[in-house]
């Protein structure tokens, strides 16, 4: 065999990261607050906190934020925040 840098199969990701997102951060979306769109089309809006992307498909449409995003959130018209978890 030939020892030319071969240094086998990639590494798995370290225990501590999901998806490139810490695990800590994972879990705090996954608790995060619920926004409801109450427009009549569809939103999309892009976090200046994080760079997160949230699209609200139609009315009534419901996404879990990353907790550090709401306040910005609460800024953007026809968007509510209708639980915290």
């Amino acid at each position: 065999m030939s020892s030319l840098g071969y240094a086998g199969p990639p590494a798995a990701a370290p225990a501590s990261f999901t998806r490139g997102v810490p695990a800590v951060a994972a879990q705090a979306i996954a608790a995060g607050p619920v926004f409801e769109y109450v427009g009549r089309t569809g939103l999309t809006v892009a976090s200046p906190v994080t760079g997160n992307r949230y699209r609200f498909d139609r009315a009534g449409a419901r996404l879990v934020v990353d907790p550090r995003d709401s306040r910005w959130l609460l800024s953007v018209p026809n968007l509510s925040m209708i639980a915290r978890r």
